[in-house]
């Protein structure tokens, strides 16, 4: 091709028809430019797609964070064996049990065994923490991008946050009732002497501030739920428009 071109460069200057060499000459830059900007467009064009491709996998492996949380959420809430709400309804049992100055009962065992435990969220976050690394720059809506930011770091931290102040609870207050108090009865916990224990305003006040600080987890985690579920309906719908 540019043999052609040259070639007819020089039949136009052997011809001496210079104002056609000069319009030739034009055209041909005009060419090369168009050729040029033609190959900035089809370059742009495959790093687009490399772009798009990035962020479909990055928003691919979040939502699978997504589901892996909501699963967790709701066993934490109430389907697991080991739930907050159960757990809740038992301390309610056993404050009003003991408020109430009750005999003893064997059901009670249960509602016991049930005070003294709490659910961990062990969340599953690679999907979010590849896409830290490789920079959140990669999701290229700005609403898509802030919202998983809040997400994860917010919604997801309030629910570690009361998870850790359970925690914290329970092995600086109610532990050391767990180990003087009670004894392990079919599996289930038994206080030694129920009358005592009843008789005791430390575990009482322990018990129901322990009820409340179980309140704020279940309040981090039902929140947590609603925007995990919004924000797995926003990627997925931004996922389908970009396809």
């Amino acid at each position: 091709m540019i043999k052609i071109f040259r070639k007819i460069r020089q039949n136009l200057l052997i011809e001496n028809k210079t104002s056609k060499y000069f319009k030739y000459a034009i055209g041909e830059i005009v060419l090369v430019v168009i050729g040029i900007l033609i190959a900035l467009q089809i370059n742009n064009w495959n790093e687009q797609k490399k772009l798009i491709y990035k962020e479909q996998q990055a928003l691919t492996e979040i939502v699978s964070d997504l589901d892996a949380i909501i699963f967790r959420l709701e066993e934490m809430k109430s389907t697991g064996k080991n739930n907050i709400n159960n757990n809740l309804k038992s301390l309610n049992i056993i404050i009003n049990h003991l408020d109430s100055v009750k005999p003893y009962q064997d059901s009670l065992k249960v509602h016991f065994d049930n005070c003294f435990t709490y659910p961990n969220p062990l969340f599953k976050t690679s999907g979010y923490e590849t896409l830290s690394s490789m920079g959140m720059d990669i999701i290229l809506d700005t609403k898509v991008r802030s919202e998983i930011g809040l997400f994860f770091t917010k919604s997801k931290v309030s629910v570690d946050g009361q998870y850790r102040e359970v925690r914290d609870d329970f092995y600086n207050y109610m532990l050391d009732y767990l180990r003087k108090d009670f004894r392990y009865d079919e599996n289930k916990l038994k206080p030694k002497n129920y009358e005592m224990l009843q008789k005791n305003g430390d575990f009482l006040q322990s018990i129901i501030v322990f009820e409340k600080v179980y309140q704020e987890y279940l309040k981090s985690t039902n929140k947590a739920l609603k925007d995990a579920n919004a924000l797995k309906n926003l990627i997925n719908t931004y996922i389908k428009k970009r396809n």
